[in-house]
């Protein structure tokens, strides 16, 4: 990094000349570096970054999944490529004539920062009104605190009492590479005493360093996305967690434990009120940093508007992530499965595969699930869609899925929020800012690209606004001429870095698409209509006649996967659509409707009572069912091991307890319909049954004993 040279030194007009003679002759060799062949161009980055899916002849997508997840190695490729070029311009003889390069003046600065840093850098005790800096470093249940026991803080600057969002995001990207602030502070800030935001961010800037030679530190954290405000009263706070190994080397310090640190009353409100919002700082920093594990994730998008900023619902426990149920193990979208995502919108007609039927089961119980937990309401589901215009891939070992809802729906107008703001509440949700959600995503799942943009951003923006405020400060041609020049070659490597960002700001992108209702929703989003559906069996009639004979033989039900987990919701959409008119009866097609258990469903529950017997020998075979609560995903295994822990529970027999803890695989869940007995399979999603096994009674048996059930069925019948 550089620093601006000093206002002597650009008064020089003999040094401006030299820097305005070799701008003259080489300048353009190093303003349009990136035409050459290797190098990064900007209408390259535009054309390469536009290519988020690769597309055979037909404009289909072809293995999306990978494509998706090669664009973060393709952005970190450039902002490589483009730091590169950054530096190599800044070693150039036009950038070192204008910005003092000079070895010994940099040793002077540094030396007269240290001397300053060493008068000044004494944590304050009590605060009045201003804008402060305070560090919050902990470990083990211990905050680092002052001999006062006083959180570390220092002024920023006492006759100020607001910081916009602009500051507070410049300092929230500063705080991931404090590193290289020390080429950007200039030694004598009163310089831009005509430039407000010159001026802040310098003494921001020296706050900082200041703070890190009083803590002993290089790094003091990352800034909370939010200052703590009290009155006048700003406090900017950084957090940082500390190993264990790790030492202080800042003097008049110590560590305390936090609940000294919050019995303790201050004098200063602002004070008191920054200690309360302590543990909560903490806690978000700590969830901040919880990532997902690798698999497939379905997501909810979600935002409100206020007047000042657009927010995003998060959880409160993982405020890196959108809200989201986990769907399977294998992040990785075939291109079977995803050609039947595009196919349920554009070719509702075409014939599902059991691999593509299977993953439209497991995403219809991912909605099922993530909707009963944000307690939607059944009647706004319909208007929801599911985002097929491309894969997310946060990492190598993450895909997500997004849900969307109706294009009004998308973000909420400021009217609203209230009765959102409960709703999440309930939830257990919150809203951040959208860029502080993208701040905390992007450096949770891709750090090195997100602290490569941080350096570079800082570093352009302190420059652009250097030379444009030189600019206008200039009074000789010449000086303007040059200042003019560097600005415009900044400007096109901020312009490349802004093209890179958008494009990683996948949050924004997308909810801009949600948003419009001129775009025909088929180009991006299927109807949740469609995907919740029932799918009929569309095979063959040999087939069909084979697996029905092989079933028959085994004497099982086919675990075959069936869409009757969606059929009471698909007729609670089809009312829903008729009271609304937007669709046509008859519409959505529904195949064996259920009439006992689905019919439950159909209140929304997302529990059910069944009722088990037993059909084997033990105590308490006295022809009274066992009562269960089960979930829609609840297996007959699990149905199996809770029957037989319930009868070892009323058993005085031991060799009842022994078949309930080892034996469970000996046992198996059938139905039975008069004389007839179906076996459900140890996998089979027991709320999925059809009629007219829906109407049979439940019992459990030996699998060595295959009439038992039809024979303690006829019994009880009798």
């Amino acid at each position: 990094m550089v620093r601006a040279m000093s206002d002597d030194h650009l008064a020089s007009s003999t040094g401006f000349e030299k820097a305005h003679t070799q701008l003259t002759a080489t300048g353009s060799m190093y303003l349009h570096q990136t035409a050459e062949p290797n190098k990064l161009d900007y209408c390259s980055v535009s054309d390469d970054l536009s290519a988020d899916t690769d597309v055979d002849k037909n404009g289909d997508v072809v293995n999306a999944h990978q494509s998706e997840a090669s664009c973060w190695t393709k952005y970190n490729d450039f902002m490589t490529s483009l730091i590169e070029d950054v530096d190599k311009y800044r070693r150039s003889l036009v950038w070192t004539r204008v910005f003092a390069a000079c070895d010994e003046m940099m040793r002077k600065k540094k030396n007269g920062l240290k001397r300053v840093i060493s008068g000044t850098s004494k944590l304050l005790k009590s605060t009045t009104r201003g804008v402060y800096l305070a560090a919050v470093i902990y470990k083990d249940g211990k905050l680092l605190c002052t001999n006062d026991d006083c959180i570390p803080m220092l002024s920023v600057d006492e006759a100020v009492t607001t910081i916009s969002s602009e500051h507070h995001y410049w300092l929230l990207k500063m705080s991931w590479c404090w590193q290289y602030i020390i080429g950007l502070i200039d030694s004598n800030p009163s310089h831009y005493d005509n430039s407000e935001s010159l001026t802040f961010r310098s003494k921001l800037m020296n706050a900082v360093s200041a703070m890190r030679s009083a803590l002993g530190l290089d790094n003091i954290g990352h800034l909370h996305y939010v200052p703590v405000i009290h009155e006048d009263t700003v406090f900017l706070v950084t957090v940082r967690f500390l190993d264990l190994d790790q030492q202080i080397q800042g003097v008049n310090l110590k560590w305390v434990s936090f609940q000294k640190v919050l019995r303790k009353k201050w004098p200063s409100p602002a004070q008191n009120a920054l200690v309360r919002e302590v543990l909560n700082i903490v806690s978000f920093y700590r969830s901040s940093k919880v990532t997902l594990k690798r698999g497939l994730y379905l997501c909810y998008m979600k935002l409100c508007c206020s007047l000042n900023a657009i927010h995003v619902v998060v959880p409160n426990n993982l405020p890196s992530f959108l809200p989201h149920v986990f769907v399977r193990d294998n992040p990785d979208v075939t291109e079977e499965e995803w050609q039947f995502l595009k196919a349920l919108d554009q070719n509702p007609d075409s014939i599902p595969s059991s691999n593509q039927i299977k993953f439209q089961t497991d995403i219809s119980t991912a909605i099922h699930t993530l909707f009963h937990d944000l307690d939607i309401d059944s009647d706004i589901v319909p208007g929801h869609r599911l985002y097929h215009a491309e894969i997310l891939k946060p990492n190598d070992q993450i895909s997500v899925l997004l849900i969307l809802p109706r294009p009004d729906d998308v973000c909420s107008a400021p009217s609203g929020n209230r009765q959102m703001v409960q709703s999440r509440l309930h939830n257990k949700c919150d809203t951040l800012p959208i860029a502080a959600f993208e701040t905390i995503h992007l450096s949770t799942y891709q750090p090195e690209f997100f602290t490569a943009y941080c350096r570079l951003s800082i570093f352009l923006e302190h420059y652009l606004m250097v030379c444009q405020y030189q600019q206008r400060k200039c009074l000789l041609e010449n000086d303007v001429r040059v200042y003019k020049t560097l600005h415009e070659g900044i400007s096109q490597y901020q312009k490349k870095l802004d093209e890179i960002w958008k494009k990683s700001r996948w949050i924004s992108r997308i909810a801009s698409e949600a948003r419009a209702k001129r775009i025909n929703p088929s180009h991006n989003a299927v109807p949740l209509s469609r995907i919740l559906a029932p799918t009929k069996r569309r095979i063959s009639e040999d087939d069909a006649q084979k697996r029905e004979d092989t079933d028959e033989e085994n004497g099982e039900v086919s675990n075959r996967p069936q869409p009757g987990s969606s059929e009471s919701l698909d007729r609670l959409y089809q009312k829903s659509y008729a009271n609304s008119g937007l669709y046509q009866s008859g519409t959505l097609e529904v195949d064996n409707p259920s009439v006992d258990w689905s019919n439950r469903r159909e209140k929304q529950s997302p529990s059910e009572m069944i009722s088990v017997y037993t059909a084997y020998e033990c105590d308490s075979n006295d022809g009274t069912p066992i009562h269960l609560t089960i979930q829609q995903n609840t297996t007959s295994t699990e149905v199996v091991k809770l029957v037989l822990e319930q009868v070892a529970k009323k058993s005085r027999s031991p060799s009842d307890s022994t078949e309930a803890s080892n034996d469970s695989c000996n046992f198996c869940l059938v139905v039975v319909v008069g004389t007839r007995e179906r076996r459900l399979k140890d996998n089979f999603a027991l709320c999925r049954i059809q009629s007219p096994w829906n109407k049979g009674r439940l019992y459990v048996r030996r699998r060595s004993d295959l009439l038992a059930a039809v024979r303690y069925g006829n019994e009880a019948l009798v």
